[in-house]
Parts: structure tokens; sequence; C-alpha cells
């Protein structure tokens, strides 16, 4: 035990001798970005709602660490209905431009102001609109749209 913990004391020790630091924010580096994640909460019962999203997106930085960002996402969510569980899916994607608003010189927090566009195409029960039952959903597949500041 007393050599486990020697070992981890002399490597925290070594992780505060001549740190490297990053360069940062390069005007043309690029940056990846990979999401993942439950929508509404983590449902385990096959009865309740169920909802999990995933996407990419890549960025581009301009001067004053400045970037543009493209991306998409995919989310799928269901929902409950008698015994059957109706999947209602959106595809999307995203672009905008946000402006380096407050940094510290070392380049390790950002506060960034920007513009962004959002548009993709959203489907229920994958555009079967009639239920076993014989029920029919009113819901029709279309476009959505938005933006955010």
């Amino acid at each position: 035990m007393k050599r486990i913990c020697c070992i981890i004391s002399l490597f925290a020790l070594c992780l505060t001798f001549n740190q490297a630091h990053a360069q940062r924010c390069l005007p043309g580096m690029k940056g990846l970005q990979v999401t993942g994640g439950m929508a509404d909460g983590v449902h385990w019962n096959s009865k309740s709602n169920f909802a999990y999203y995933f996407g990419a997106a890549m960025s581009t930085y301009t001067k004053n660490g400045n970037r543009w960002v493209i991306g998409g996402e995919y989310l799928e969510k269901h929902y409950p209905y008698k015994d059957l569980q109706i999947p209602v899916s959106q595809f999307t994607g995203e672009g905008g431009y946000y402006m380096n608003f407050l940094s510290d010189r070392k380049k390790t927090f950002f506060l960034s102001l920007g513009l962004s566009a959002l548009v993709g195409y959203e489907t229920s029960n994958w555009g079967d609109k009639l239920l076993p039952d014989g029920s029919t959903l009113t819901d029709k597949d279309g476009f959505v749209y938005g933006g955010a500041l």
C-alpha cells in the first residue's frame, strides 16, 4: 500500500513541474465536438418516455478567438400510447458565428457572443400515420427552423 501511495504522490508531484501550455484559438485552427446523451432524463422502463440524441459539430477559428461553427444532430423521442412506443425523430443542422467577448490572457476561460441558425426535419412514427389499433396520427411531418442569440 505504501508503494502505491508513493507512486501516486510522485506522479502528482511531476504534474506540477514544467507544465505545457497548449496554443488555443489560433486563426485557421479547427475543432471537432461530438455530443450525445439522454433527453428528458434516463428512463429504464419501456413504458415510459424515452429520448436520446447524438451529434457532431466542427468549428474553425478566425482572428481574435472568434469562430465559425457548423454541425448536425439527431434526436429521437418515444411517446407511450397504450402498449406501443411512438417515435418522433428530428434531423437538424446548425451553423453560426461566435465572437470572443471575454477571455483571460492564457486563453483558459472564454465567454462568446454569437448568432446561429437551425434547420431540420421532424417525422412522427417514420411517416406511418396509421397505428395497429386503427387510430390515425394527426401530427404531420415537416420542416423545423429556428435561431439563437
